[in-house]
């Protein structure tokens, strides 16, 4: 079932075209990669699905409803929840409070504290921060600081999750759990995620599909095995061919 889309999506910074005439689909529990080089408009698309950036033209759908113009809160409270590539937590608060903070705000609003109190501890368990729960954000690892950040968005009960870098920053080791941890979200949370990465072993471990832009065009989409032997998308942002097994 699909539960986003975008339809000829155009967005303009004066005379400069980030965006142009993007159509896409992401269907329900799909894991969906969006790639292309830097300034190719990923992150803008991503701005304008979560409400901070209007479309110069276009529309988004969020479950066949027409949600452009949405503000980002009301986007929220709808199920479409992102994480940022620079990661902001409130750093004088606790990874605990960090995550409670989002209970207070999502989908499925929890007006009793000590209930978002105890939901958060479970969101913070599986993130593996329960150790944790109790530093302040400004004492955490980068890693940690990325899985606090993707604490939060969970806590606003997303249905669509949009990742936006998570994995940029890590060392290979911390790359493979975040790929183990973004894969269970995906299969045991039932949430459908759309992520922005230059991690291509992320890219092809996780994707069911992916999307190519490039200066702010669609220039490819389907499997892994399709996009790492297009030769548009090689190149544009490959380079080579992709070693898919």
């Amino acid at each position: 079932m699909r539960i986003l889309a975008g339809k000829k999506i155009s967005k303009r910074f004066g005379g400069v075209v980030a965006l142009n005439q993007i159509d896409f689909e992401i269907y329900s529990n799909e894991i969906v990669g969006l790639i292309g080089p830097n300034g190719a408009g990923k992150t803008t698309l991503f701005n304008i699905i979560s409400g901070l950036y209007q479309p110069t033209s276009g529309k988004i759908y969020f479950e066949d409803n027409d949600i452009t113009g949405l503000s980002p809160h009301k986007i929220c409270r709808l199920g479409i929840t992102r994480t940022f590539q620079i990661v902001k937590p409130f750093l004088n608060m606790s990874v605990l409070e960090n995550v409670k903070v989002g209970f207070l705000f999502g989908r499925e609003r929890i007006k009793s504290l000590i209930q978002a109190e105890k939901e958060a501890l479970k969101i913070i368990e599986f993130l593996g921060l329960r150790e944790k729960q109790h530093f302040l954000a400004h004492a955490l690892t980068i890693a940690d600081r990325k899985r606090l950040e993707i604490a939060r968005a969970l806590a606003t009960k997303p249905k669509v999750l949009l990742l936006d870098e998570v994995l940029a920053g890590l060392n290979p080791t911390e790359i493979l759990q975040a790929m183990s941890l973004i894969e269970a979200i995906s299969k045991e949370l039932k949430v459908t995620i759309f992520m922005v990465e230059h991690v291509i072993k992320a890219i092809v471990g996780l994707s069911n599909r992916v999307i190519v832009l490039h200066y702010g065009e669609k220039i490819a989409e389907g499997t892994v095995d399709e996009i790492s032997n297009n030769s548009k998308v090689i190149e544009a942002y490959l380079g080579k061919e992709l070693q898919t097994s």
